[in-house]
């Protein structure tokens, strides 16, 4: 049977006290801005932290899945994502150990099988929890019935929680019969966790004008649309279907397209910061 769960199921613990917590009324009506539907890819860039060495950071990204560098130094290094760029800047570990995030890629609506028959050899596949499994597809691949999209999900030598997603409501498939890491269109998720979803949704909302996509509760809020998202997640989750680490909040800076304007903004409280690509 086909999955009917949602995205927010699937980062909620799965219990009904936790999926039942929702946020204002405004954020479950799934209200999405006017201004966020245009067509173009939302998030230029992301910057994360990293205490992996940047060489094996590069051997698996470069060598292994077939990124190309944009740049590189002793201190960061930067791949090509399609049109978007994932950036990974060297630190030390801090208190809470080595950082992790989680993002995700958009590929065309139809290649998830083909994503799947691609990577499975190069590295293992994050298998699909049985609630949100699909009886057309093998049990590597996700369901998000609610989001009308299949992911494939997997670690990189950082423990980064990576994804490849169709969305099939994009209606943007390809006539190649094979995936190649080309086929890559963009970043289109990057998770903040904060203690508190409804807070930071708030802020990021009256900054960038930007709205929950398809509802949200205070454990997990998606921000924008299909072209783009800021997931929102609650320091009280672990990642990877509830069984990897606990999610912490760690530096992050996200470069957008649109809307942003000249300055940088700061998340209050938070290490996060959000600003326009220049130029």
């Amino acid at each position: 049977m086909k999955s009917k769960w949602t995205r927010r199921e699937f980062v909620a613990t799965g219990s009904a006290g936790a999926i039942g917590t929702l946020l204002l009324a405004h954020l479950l009506s799934g209200a999405t801005d006017p201004s966020s539907t245009n067509k173009e890819h939302r998030i230029h860039e992301i910057k994360l932290r990293t205490s992996t060495s940047l060489d094996e950071i590069r051997s698996f990204y470069h060598s292994l899945l077939g990124f190309s560098i944009k740049s590189q130094s002793e201190t960061h290094c930067s791949f090509i994502a399609g049109l978007s760029l994932v950036t990974f800047l060297k630190t030390d570990n801090d208190a809470t150990g080595a950082p992790f995030y989680h993002f995700a890629f958009n590929i065309p609506e139809n290649m998830i099988g083909l994503v799947e028959k691609w990577l499975a050899p190069k590295t293992p596949i994050i298998e699909a929890p049985s609630h949100l499994r699909d009886s057309d597809y093998s049990n590597n691949i996700v369901h998000f019935g609610h989001w009308n999209a299949h992911s494939v999900f997997f670690y990189d030598p950082a423990g980064n929680v990576v994804e490849f997603i169709a969305r099939h409501d994009l209606k943007n498939p390809s006539k190649s019969q094979r995936f190649e890491s080309k086929d890559i269109l963009y970043v289109s998720e990057i998770g903040l966790v904060t203690d508190d979803v409804n807070k930071l949704y708030n802020a990021i909302s009256k900054q960038f004008g930007l709205y929950t996509y398809k509802g949200g509760s205070e454990r997990f809020t998606a921000v924008g649309d299909e072209y783009g998202l800021i997931l929102l997640m609650n320091s009280n989750t672990r990642a990877a279907f509830n069984q990897g680490r606990k999610r912490e909040t760690y530096p992050t800076q996200i470069i957008l397209n649109d809307n942003a304007g000249n300055e940088i903004w700061e998340a209050p409280g938070l290490p996060f910061t959000i600003a326009s690509k220049k130029g």
